[in-house]
């Protein structure tokens, strides 16, 4: 019998309506090199037959728990995944999505050299048969390994880092009965989770392996799954978050700029969603992003502008000062046309 041994990672994997797909999410976890592994497996009512794989794997792998339950959606999926989980450490995988073979061994030996807390890894984005690197990393040297151990560190490595639950794990016990997932929240609940693990985590550390593989479904938030109104109330959620927690921070006046204009990206992305829906009228697209955009929130956030923390859709819009309709519809069809072009070189 195997013998396994060294800290214990509780994988939570919340599943819906993946069954093309659950089965390769499945084998890159139960087939890890670091074997120390609990498995919860969180059948949200799924419509299709990922509640027998799960029981399927499960009645082969005693490292597999299996819950069922009614539809409640994701973050009540991984908030029972947190329920009976036990490890030292927890980490939140997508069922559509998968890793590579050694992710726990590498992440764990980072966490063994630098003491952290939080271990970060990279990713790639798979969208049809093209790969693109996303790292969890912007403006850090995302060659090389990293690690932030004290406030003023770890408040800088907040600025810089993007990315949900899947690309880091985290020391259980710093986090457990503290921080659950808000299951109001259909966008960014991911993001806001890890957020809300911050202040409770003495260090980071970050290593450059491409190990998660994010998958881009027609059925992603982003693709047209919510509405574009709800979305957006949900980035404004997660923007005064973070500026409800800026006192626990030394950089409290970097960590507002940096939730103001989290929040002018969120409003490229749903401008990106209304400009690019069928169901609108061109009439109805240009109202809902004037109203947007002339609101007392976006006015405030807007004042906060810095291009450092702004994506490349948002700078574009705001290129000549403060984004119209006009501006925004412009970075949108120019953001179409870079992809386009590098979709037929290929780079994409």
């Amino acid at each position: 019998m195997e013998k396994i041994v060294g800290p214990l990672i509780s994988v939570i994997i919340p599943i819906y309506n993946v069954e093309p797909y659950l089965r390769q999410a499945l084998d890159s976890v139960i087939n890890q090199t670091w074997r120390n592994l609990q498995i919860i497996l969180v059948d949200d009512g799924s419509p299709d037959n990922c509640g027998v794989i799960c029981d399927e794997y499960a009645a082969s792998d005693n490292r597999i728990t299996v819950i069922h339950k009614e539809n409640g959606g994701v973050s009540s999926a991984r908030n029972e995944g947190l329920v009976v989980a036990s490890g030292d450490w927890i980490y939140f995988m997508d069922s559509d999505d998968w890793l590579e073979l050694n992710t726990f061994e590498l992440a764990l030996s980072s966490a063994e050299k630098t003491g952290a807390d939080m271990v970060f890894f990279a990713m790639d984005y798979v969208e049809m048969k093209h790969h693109y690197k996303r790292s969890v990393l912007r403006h850090i040297d995302e060659t090389k390994e990293g690690t932030w151990n004290n406030l003023k560190d770890i408040q800088t490595f907040f600025m810089f880092c993007s990315g949900g639950v899947s690309s880091c794990i985290i020391r259980f016990d710093r986090i457990k009965n503290i921080v659950k997932f808000d299951p109001n929240l259909r966008a960014y609940e991911d993001m806001i989770f890890r957020e809300d693990c911050y202040p409770y985590i003495r260090s980071f550390s970050y290593i450059p392996n491409v190990c998660y593989h994010y998958r881009k479904t027609p059925g992603s938030a982003v693709n047209g799954r919510i509405e574009p109104i709800k979305y957006l109330n949900d980035a404004r959620s997660r923007s005064e978050r973070l500026k409800n927690c800026a006192d626990l921070f030394p950089e409290k006046k970097l960590l507002l700029v940096f939730a103001c204009n989290e929040y002018l990206n969120s409003v490229s992305r749903v401008s990106q969603m209304v400009f690019s829906s069928k169901a609108l009228s061109r009439a109805e697209k240009r109202q809902y992003i004037k109203t947007v955009i002339h609101s007392s929130y976006y006015e405030e956030c807007f004042h906060q502008f810095e291009k450092r923390f702004a994506s490349k859709m948002t700078k574009l819009s705001a290129m000549f000062g403060r984004p119209s309709f006009a501006s925004i519809y412009v970075a949108y069809y120019c953001r179409q046309l870079y992809y386009s072009m590098l979709s037929h070189t290929g780079r994409l």
